[in-house]
C-alpha cells in the first residue's frame, strides 16, 4: 500500500465517522480500574482476599 492510499484510508476512515463509533465501542467496556473491589485486593498482599463481589 502506498503512503497516499493509506492517508486516503485513514481519512475516510475519520470522515465517515466509523473511527468514532468505534472508539466509543471500545471505551464502553469496563475494566478492572474501574472496579472498586479490584483496587483494594491490589492493595493487600497477605492474606489474599477474594476479589469477587
Amino acid at each position: 500500500m502506498t503512503r497516499g492510499a493509506a492517508v486516503s484510508r485513514a481519512t475516510d476512515h475519520v470522515d465517515s465517522g466509523r473511527l468514532q463509533s468505534e472508539l466509543a465501542h471500545l471505551v464502553g467496556y469496563r475494566s478492572e480500574s474501574q472496579n472498586p473491589i479490584a483496587g483494594t485486593c491490589r492493595r493487600t498482599i497477605w492474606p489474599r482476599p477474594s476479589c469477587r463481589a
